[in-house]
């Protein structure tokens, strides 16, 4: 029973406005992510469904064919794409993946196909195939096998073979393009660790936030340590007002927060007449002093470290980076009527704006929040951090 890769690529991006194929991801697209992720595992063959004739890099050799097919059946969603691969495609069976999912793994379910049907089983895989065929029965009654999130079926990053062909083309007369009507077996029996990242697993960028929140935990997986900028235009917004209650929320529940801040003015930490800051004064290059549960060192440089740099200098959960030119990804700026002449961001560049509703940003650009809201804030770093922590737990393996 051979397998293959149906990445669906087609869709209309109304939402995104710009195609979602071509939005960056690392040193490529999403689409050449998806490329990348394919090359380490043996499909027979990859297609592309779209609208379009894709360029794709030449230099991106994965070792086994990419064919580009448009939908027999356009405008008919993702089961438009899926029956005109089962119908051309050279495979017994698709792993069908959306081109938008920059956090789907295709190892476990790829393992899952190995198990299920009998090829390359260790001695201890093969003690459950019997659990599995009795859960599912041998290449299954429908030929659609989906992985789950809790209890909530997930069509994409499943398996469809040819066996499901008359089934989905009856769907497709009847002008039933929902995929989650479809009858289908469970195949997550063998994928435990979609019960550890699910979510996060199959997460979709179907707006404008969703991309930047996933750009935002791809880069943060990526750091030491994870951060988030508070911003404003100018001095005296509220972003230190905005900070220390975020500071104040996330240690009560437990997270260790780190602070970071650029000074234009210049900044002393000590007393000119203690010890250090007469070290300071006949010219010490660098300073350090420790007492009971904390330490400080000052160094004098020519060239001061970026502000990220210090941020990862710090043993915290997490780092709360205030600025006014130079934040990291996800950014909230903070914003006041008839104080705020201008925003530092577009809507493009912000993940949510803290303050006056005059400033709040289009539904689908980000989030939006009142001075009282910092509580909801709160727990959206938290949901955050989760995620950052999982994907790098991910990355690392």
């Amino acid at each position: 029973m051979s397998l293959g890769l149906l990445i669906l690529a087609g869709g209309q991006s109304r939402r995104m406005k710009v195609d979602k194929a071509d939005l960056p991801w690392d040193e490529g697209t999403l689409l050449t992510r998806w490329l990348d992720e394919a090359g380490s595992l043996p499909f027979k063959e990859i297609i592309i469904s779209s609208n379009k004739v894709r360029h794709l890099p030449e230099n991106q050799d994965i070792g086994m064919p990419i064919r580009q097919m448009e939908d027999t059946y356009p405008n008919k969603g993702p089961l438009g794409g899926i029956v005109t691969a089962l119908e051309k495609g050279l495979c017994d069976a698709y792993l069908v993946v959306a081109v938008d999912m920059p956090f789907f793994s295709c190892k476990a379910v790829y393992r899952w196909w190995q198990v299920y049907t009998h090829t390359q089983l260790s001695k201890d895989e093969g003690k459950r195939v019997n659990r599995c065929n009795g859960e599912c029965g041998l290449l299954g009654k429908e030929g659609i096998y989906w992985s789950y999130t809790g209890q909530v079926p997930q069509p994409m990053g499943g398996i469809y073979t040819k066996k499901a062909l008359p089934m989905l083309k009856e769907a497709l007369c009847k002008g039933e393009y929902r995929l989650r009507a479809l009858p289908h077996q469970r195949l997550n029996s063998f994928l435990p660790e979609e019960e550890v990242y699910g979510d996060l697993l199959f997460m979709n960028v179907n707006q404008p936030k969703e991309y930047k929140l996933a750009l935002a935990i791809n880069e943060n997986a990526k750091r030491q340590v994870p951060l988030v900028s508070i911003t404003a235009s100018r001095s005296k917004t509220g972003k230190t007002r905005v900070i220390r209650e975020l500071i104040h929320l996330l240690s009560k529940k437990g997270f260790r927060v780190g602070f970071v801040k650029s000074d234009g003015h210049g900044f002393q930490m000590d007393r000119s007449d203690s010890d250090t800051g007469k070290a300071t004064i006949a010219g010490a290059s660098a300073i350090a002093i420790a007492g009971p549960g904390q330490y400080a060192i000052v160094e004098r440089k020519e060239k001061v470290p970026s502000l990220l740099e210090l941020s990862q200098r710090l043993e915290v959960d997490l780092v709360m980076l205030e600025t006014r030119t130079q934040g990291v990804s996800p950014v909230f700026e903070v914003c006041r009527k008839a104080y705020t002449q201008e925003r530092l961001y577009t809507d493009e560049e912000t993940m949510g704006v803290i303050g006056d509703t005059s400033f709040s940003l289009p539904q689908d650009e980000g989030h939006y929040y009142s001075w009282d809201e910092l509580v909801t804030l709160a727990d959206w770093i938290i949901d955050f951090l989760m995620k950052v922590n999982v994907w790098k737990d991910k990355l690392s393996q």
